[in-house]
């Protein structure tokens, strides 16, 4: 499911979150907690994501390299929040297969590096 960056997952968030403070927010957020992360991490971001921006992705980034836990991620500078390109779904999905493979599939056991090709 593709989220809509015009503004209506901007509503969606306020009703979620409101009456959040920001200690709240940050307790939640996943870059306060990458140290308690086990098992695969995969990153997937766009550059043109208003719901995520892409300054949460560098700095969650920036965090896991801080703690030394190893990820992987895809970064395409012109997607929002969900790939629309069709080449960019596709190389997604295909990434994420063998990711899914190495931590819970068959072929759970390989290299993860397998994931990045």
């Amino acid at each position: 499911m593709m989220v809509d960056d015009s503004g209506d997952s901007r509503s969606y968030f306020d009703k979620v979150f409101r009456g959040l403070t920001q200690a709240d927010l940050a307790q939640q957020s996943p870059v306060n907690h990458v140290k308690r992360l086990t098992g695969g991490i995969y990153l997937v971001q766009g550059g043109a994501d208003y719901t995520v921006s892409p300054k949460q992705f560098d700095e969650l980034k920036k965090r896991l390299d801080a703690a030394g836990k190893h990820y992987l991620s895809l970064y395409k500078q012109y997607e929002g929040h969900g790939f629309g390109k069709v080449s960019d779904r596709r190389e997604l999905a295909k990434k994420l297969l063998t990711f899914f493979n190495h931590w819970i599939g068959p072929q759970s056991g390989q290299q993860v590096a397998a994931a990045s090709r």
